[in-house]
């Protein structure tokens, strides 16, 4: 995901979900759900889910973890494979993802 020199860095994450509309309270359910867990993962500093005003189907969620590889374990884990499952068929494409980084 992302190099060694990551590895010691501070790593602010967003990530947009863009829900087939029929199936947004599913989403929710799903991601409300697992929030407490990913919480909880080592290298976890901030992770909050948030409704678009502009776009009920559309949900983003913000994330900060200690590191890079604190991230990539995130990524790996058996909660974020399972909610990954739940949400096949839910959304409208992949989630799309930006690691971001202070200038």
């Amino acid at each position: 995901m992302g190099s060694s020199e990551d590895i010691g860095t501070a790593l602010p994450v967003v990530a947009i979900l863009q829900t087939i509309p029929a199936h947004t309270d599913a989403v929710w359910q799903i991601v409300s759900e697992t929030i407490p867990t990913f919480r909880r993962e080592e290298g976890c500093d901030q992770y909050q889910a948030l409704a678009d005003l502009d776009d009920p189907a559309r949900i983003v969620i913000i994330e900060k973890w200690r590191n890079a590889e604190a991230l990539q374990e995130h990524f790996e884990s058996a909660a974020f494979q399972s909610m990954a499952k739940k949400l096949e068929g839910l959304l409208s494409g992949p989630p799309q993802v930006m690691r971001l980084k202070d200038v």
